[in-house]
């Protein structure tokens, strides 16, 4: 989830700028009443406002967020830096909230067997995909994973194209059998 409940935050590019650079925590979710803003009650201030996620932050920075097209379903996505068992860097990709819950609706009913909107929570954080591989000859410089291309290249390209990661054109061979 990008901003859940109670989430330390602070404000940032609002028109009205007395809030810029304020910190606050999130009281209310995107959803349907609300699908476009979260509720934010600013730090020594009685009353909530309603405040869109790009104006939003955490002190640790924001995953990236994006929407990922696979089997005709549009999916919602959050990338996350981890460590795999193995040691190697990769990207995790789940299912994110960042668009409200009912964009969630499709990839629930399809992938998880959720069919009421009260279960779509259930989603948020669901893996989607591992963007990493273990490797024999190669250690990935800061900044560079190892993806394996041959399982998620449709994922990795939809990345590339928002701007999330960018191919450095190297191969290398993968191990453990594959």
């Amino acid at each position: 989830q990008v901003f859940a409940l109670n989430t330390k935050v602070r404000l940032h590019n609002l028109k009205s700028t007395k809030f810029n650079g304020k910190t606050g925590i999130i009281t209310a979710c995107l959803d349907k009443q609300n699908p476009e803003r979260f509720g934010v009650r600013i730090d020594e201030e009685e009353k909530s406002i309603a405040v869109r996620p790009t104006n939003l932050m955490t002190d640790n920075g924001v995953p990236p967020v994006f929407v990922y097209e696979w089997q005709g379903i549009k999916i919602p996505c959050q990338a996350q830096l981890g460590v795999s068992g193995y040691n190697d860097v990769g990207v995790v990709v789940t299912c994110s909230d960042h668009l409200g819950l009912d964009a969630l609706k499709a990839v629930g009913e399809k992938f998880f067997g959720v069919d009421s909107a009260d279960d779509l929570k259930h989603c948020v954080g669901q893996q989607i995909d591992r963007l990493s591989t273990s490797l024999v000859e190669y250690r990935p410089k800061p900044n560079e994973i190892a993806i394996a291309t041959y399982k998620a290249m449709e994922l990795a390209k939809c990345m590339e194209k928002q701007g999330l990661i960018k191919f450095t054109g190297k191969t290398v061979k993968q191990g453990y059998g594959e």
